[in-house]
């Protein structure tokens, strides 16, 4: 007779007719079919926390934390310009739409330059390919 491994017990324990049996009795266990799958919905999560998550969390490519002057830039970026668009709107509910009309308005109050202008094209290219 060959000895039993983890996963084997673990199986059998899983499969247990008096078990299932047992649960099926105190009313614990219910079918699949039956079961209320609708359930309450999960809470929506806001963009302005996710964002705020997001930059805390962030690592740069070598898996450091962010240096204290990008953070800074990012936390400027969502304050000043993404946030007050968006940072009560649950993240699911953001469209692509939302983001171009975002982007158009703030497109109009940026500086002029040639670096500026270059940095708006990669802004465009990227809200077109990405979305």
């Amino acid at each position: 007779m060959k000895p039993e491994l983890p996963l084997e017990r673990q199986a059998i324990r899983m499969i247990n007719p008096p078990a299932l049996l047992d649960l099926c009795a105190h009313e614990t266990w219910t079918p699949p079919a039956t079961r209320d799958v609708t359930g309450p919905e999960p809470p929506a999560v806001l963009f302005g926390l996710y964002a705020e998550r997001v930059v805390a969390t962030r690592v740069s490519r070598r898996g450091r934390p962010l240096a204290r002057r990008t953070a800074d830039s990012y936390n400027y970026l969502l304050r000043e310009h993404i946030n007050p668009t968006f940072e009560e709107t649950p993240v699911t509910r953001i469209t692509p739409e939302m983001v171009r009309d975002w982007y158009s308005d703030v497109a109009r109050v940026r500086a002029r330059g040639a670096k500026v202008r270059r940095r708006r094209r990669l802004c465009a290219y990227y809200t077109r390919t990405r979305l």
